[in-house]
C-alpha cells in the first residue's frame, strides 16, 4: 500500500493535482489545493479508493494530503456511514485545527459556518468522531480574535483564508501573542498574494 508519494507537481486543478514521479503522472484528488504550486517538489499522502461504475467495472481514484492529520481524519470520516470520500474530501477544505477543536466542543453552530458542513452533517460528525482536546492544539479564541482583527483591518474573506486554511499556521504560532500573530498573517497573506502573481507570470519574486 502507498502511503505517500514525492514528486514534482505538474498541473493544479480545482480539485484535484497532477504528480509526476519517476516519469509517471498521478491525477490526485485534494481538497485544497492552494497547498500546492505547480512546479513544486512535493510530499503527498496518499488514500486509494476503489470504486464501481455504471457498467460494473472497478476502477481506482486517489485522494491527497499535504499533512499526514488530514489522511488520519479522511480516514476517520470515510468510516462513516453514510459518508463517502467526496463528501469526506469537501469536509477537509476546512482547517483541521478548527474542526478538531469544534469536535472536541461538540459545537454544532460553529461546525455548521464551515465549508460543506450542515446540521445533519454536524452532528453525525459529532456522534461519530471522537476528539480529545489532547490531540489539538489549538486556541479558539485568539483563531476567532484573529479572524476579527483581519477583518478590520480591511482583508477579505479569499485573503483571510490564507490563514484559516493554512494548518501550520497556528501549530507554529500557538503561543504567540495577538498582535505579533496579525503581523504574522499579514506577511503569509502577502506572500501568498506573491505566489499567486507569480504562478499567473506579472512578476517573479525573488
Amino acid at each position: 500500500m502507498i502511503s505517500y508519494i514525492i514528486g514534482k507537481i505538474t498541473y493544479v486543478g480545482k480539485n484535484y493535482i497532477i504528480l509526476e514521479s519517476h516519469s509517471i503522472g498521478y491525477l490526485i484528488y485534494v481538497a485544497n489545493n492552494s497547498y500546492y504550486l505547480s512546479n513544486e517538489i512535493a510530499k503527498v499522502f496518499i488514500y486509494k479508493n476503489i470504486n464501481i461504475n455504471n457498467k460494473n467495472k472497478l476502477y481506482e481514484e486517489m485522494y491527497g494530503f499535504r499533512f499526514l492529520e488530514e489522511k488520519e481524519l479522511f480516514i476517520k470520516l470515510l468510516a462513516i456511514p453514510g459518508i463517502g470520500p467526496k463528501t469526506a474530501n469537501g469536509i477537509l477544505i476546512n482547517n483541521i485545527e478548527i474542526l478538531n477543536q469544534l469536535l472536541v466542543e461538540k459545537n454544532i453552530e460553529g461546525l455548521c459556518e464551515l465549508e460543506n458542513i450542515n446540521e445533519k452533517i454536524a452532528k453525525t460528525l459529532i456522534d461519530n468522531i471522537k476528539i480529545t482536546q489532547k490531540d489539538n492544539g489549538i486556541e479558539t479564541q485568539i483563531y476567532n480574535d484573529l479572524i476579527e482583527a483581519l477583518k478590520t483591518l480591511g482583508y477579505d474573506s479569499n485573503q483571510i483564508s490564507v490563514i484559516k486554511n493554512n494548518i501550520n499556521f497556528f501549530k507554529k504560532n500557538k503561543n504567540t501573542d495577538l498582535s505579533n500573530l496579525i503581523s504574522l498573517a499579514i506577511k503569509e497573506i502577502m506572500k501568498s498574494n506573491n505566489k499567486i502573481i507569480e504562478k499567473n507570470g506579472y512578476f517573479k519574486t525573488h
